[in-house]
């Protein structure tokens, strides 16, 4: 999996690669630690297929709300 980290002005800062579901946990951990010191974090993913919901559960599990085009 991958994931792209922007800021406000929706500049790219990194991007990041995962094995799923290997690393899935420790991802979402990344997440949660930004959040813990003091990032504005949102998610948005991509809603092509049924691949994410394994990932979307667990970011929404651990409070973030995930934003998704609907088609």
């Amino acid at each position: 999996m991958f994931a792209t980290v922007m800021d406000e002005a929706q500049k790219i800062q990194t991007r990041l690669r995962w094995q799923h579901p290997d690393e899935t946990r420790d991802f979402v951990a990344h997440l949660e630690e930004m959040r813990t010191i003091g990032a504005s974090v949102q998610v948005a993913m991509e809603p092509s297929g049924v691949y994410g919901d394994a990932l979307r559960f667990e970011i929404e599990r651990v409070g973030f709300e995930v934003f998704r085009r609907r088609s």
